[in-house]
Formats: C-alpha cells, sequence, structure tokens
C-alpha cells in the first residue's frame, strides 16, 4: 500500500434504484421512529432533479410564534425595569413626587365645575403620562443600551429588532398603567367617586377610541426620537422639552381658549392634543386626530428606518457618542 496505512482498495459505487431509496427511508423510519427525530430533528428528503440523480432537501426550521418572542420580550422589558425599581427606587420615587405636583396642578389649575370636567383632565394628564414615558423610553433605548455595552447582545439575539420595539412598547405602557391607576384613585378620594365615575360612563367611548389613537400618534412620535437618537445620540434635552410643552399646552392643563394663535398652529400636529378635543368636542374631529397619528407612525417609521441603516454602514449602533 505504499506506506499508507489508512488507503483503501478502489471501491466501485452503483447509484440505487428509486425503490431502494424508498425501501432505506421506510426502514430507517421505523428502526429509529420517534428517537431519530429527536436526535435528527431536520431529515432530509430526496427530491428528483432528473433520472437518476437524486439530491437531498430540509424542511425550514421551526420558529417560534411571533406572539412568543414578544412575549418574551416583554418579560425581559418587566424583568429590568423591576431591577432598576431596586437599585434606584429613591430617584424614581422623587419622579413620582414630581409627576403627582404636576397632577394637583392639572386638577386645579381651573376650577372644576362638573365631573366630566374633571374626567377630561384626568384623562388628559393619564394619557400625557403613559405618552411620557413611552416617548422617554423609545428615545433613550440605544443611548442605555450603548452605555451598558449591550447593544450588540440585543441585536444578535434571534428576535427581529422590530419585535423587540413592540415589545418595548407594550411593556412601557402596561408598567405606566399601573401608575395611571393610582392617579385615578388619588383624584376619586379629592373629588369624589361618585364625580369621576359619572364623568368616566358619559364618554367612555370617546375615551377608550381617542385615547388609542392618540397613543399610536404619540408612539410614532417616540420612533422618530429613536431614529433620531441612531444618529444624534443626544436626544434626551429635544424630548424634555417636547414632553412638557405637551402637559401644558394640550389643552387639559390650561384651557385651549386661553392660548394664543401660535400655540393652536402647533397643536395641529399633537396627537395629545387631538385626543383632549376629541374627548371635548365629540366624533366630529376623529377622522382629523386619526390623520395626524398616523402621520407621526408614518413618519417615525421612515426616519427609523434611514437611520438604522445610516447607523449599520457607519458602525455607530452600538455608539453612544
Amino acid at each position: 500500500n505504499g506506506g499508507k496505512p489508512f488507503s483503501s482498495p478502489p471501491t466501485t459505487f452503483l447509484l440505487p434504484t428509486p425503490l431502494e431509496i424508498s425501501l432505506s427511508l421506510f426502514k430507517t423510519e421505523k428502526s429509529f421512529g420517534a428517537a431519530q427525530k429527536n436526535i435528527f430533528p431536520l431529515q432530509p428528503t430526496l427530491k428528483l432533479i432528473f433520472w437518476p440523480l437524486f439530491v437531498p432537501t430540509y424542511p425550514s426550521k421551526e420558529v417560534n410564534p411571533l406572539s412568543r418572542q414578544i412575549l418574551n420580550v416583554v418579560w425581559a422589558s418587566f424583568l429590568k425595569k423591576r431591577a432598576e425599581y431596586r437599585r434606584y427606587w429613591f430617584d424614581f420615587t422623587v419622579g413620582l413626587i414630581i409627576k403627582f405636583v404636576f397632577f394637583l396642578g392639572t386638577l386645579y389649575a381651573s376650577p372644576i365645575q362638573t365631573g366630566k370636567e374633571a374626567t377630561v383632565k384626568l384623562f388628559g394628564f393619564s394619557l400625557w403620562y403613559l405618552s411620557a414615558h413611552l416617548i422617554s423610553k423609545l428615545g433613550n433605548t440605544v443611548i442605555e443600551e450603548a452605555y451598558l455595552g449591550t447593544a450588540e447582545q440585543v441585536l444578535s439575539t434571534k428576535t427581529a429588532p422590530w419585535k423587540i420595539l413592540i415589545g418595548v412598547v407594550i411593556a412601557e405602557i402596561t408598567l405606566s398603567s399601573m401608575w395611571v391607576t393610582l392617579f385615578f384613585i388619588c383624584a376619586a378620594l379629592m373629588i369624589g367617586f361618585s364625580e369621576i365615575l359619572s364623568g368616566i360612563a358619559s364618554m367612555i367611548t370617546e375615551i377608550v377610541v381617542f385615547g388609542g389613537v392618540s397613543l399610536i400618534g404619540m408612539t410614532g412620535i417616540g420612533v422618530f426620537i429613536l431614529g433620531l437618537s441612531l444618529r444624534l445620540k443626544q436626544v434626551g434635552a429635544v424630548t424634555e422639552v417636547l414632553l412638557y410643552y405637551l402637559l401644558i399646552f394640550s389643552g387639559f392643563f390650561l384651557s385651549s381658549n386661553a392660548l394664543p394663535t401660535a400655540f393652536h398652529i402647533l397643536n395641529c400636529f399633537s396627537p395629545l392634543s387631538w385626543a383632549v378635543q376629541g374627548v371635548n368636542e365629540g366624533w366630529p374631529v376623529f377622522f382629523p386626530a386619526l390623520g395626524i397619528s398616523l402621520f407621526w407612525l408614518a413618519m417615525g417609521s421612515f426616519v427609523l428606518k434611514q437611520q438604522w441603516h445610516w447607523a449599520k454602514k457607519n458602525g455607530k449602533i452600538g455608539s453612544y457618542v
């Protein structure tokens, strides 16, 4: 063998017939059974190209359902938020007290005459509170992950970035809703449960519809700021200015009748302002409110897509400067 211990004499290979292939596969399946499926999850099947050539084809990999992946993101966000509460409980408490001061200012900035007026103020502040936390979370997500050095780890998971985004939005709205319940209880104790409940009952449909439409638009604004953060990075100051403007001049803290013309023009682009108008005026403002919300959602998606491609091309996704 010429000193080659692992050499072997030449062997002649004959292509099996289709019947032999079928019998072989059948016997293999019978002998291995369920154990084969566990050991070899992707079993090849033979596909006829032309006689007598067969090639193996593999079934597509099994992936997690969409809802399960998003729920995993939501649960991870809950765990992260719990850790933040435990580590920074004092900062969070101070922030909650500041929000409560704004809440008192909303209730008593102008005299409340009826339960409906109190409900509009409570609705406007609650919607602002949800929107503020949502916009802040979306605007700071990239910066936070970059500071922690976990941006690449998050993006290397099997969950697509847009699923992560949806999970973050759901988690933030859910967590903020719990604190909105606390504000509702405080308002009911100060004004009266009967007044608040009668006001809610008289406009429950408007509250649900216009609140949902407004959240779509505010999510679009948050996505818009998220896109800007990929390039500008430091967008926190701009976010704060926007949120405090929405708090004061959206029509529930100060009456819209007391605002100058310039603020009315700016409020035409505010989903929150349209929601307050919808609760006050009813269904005639539904389509303008929906149009503004869809505009911001489309604009935010466009900006995020453009800046995402720019950040990937320039290697800026994991950078915080």
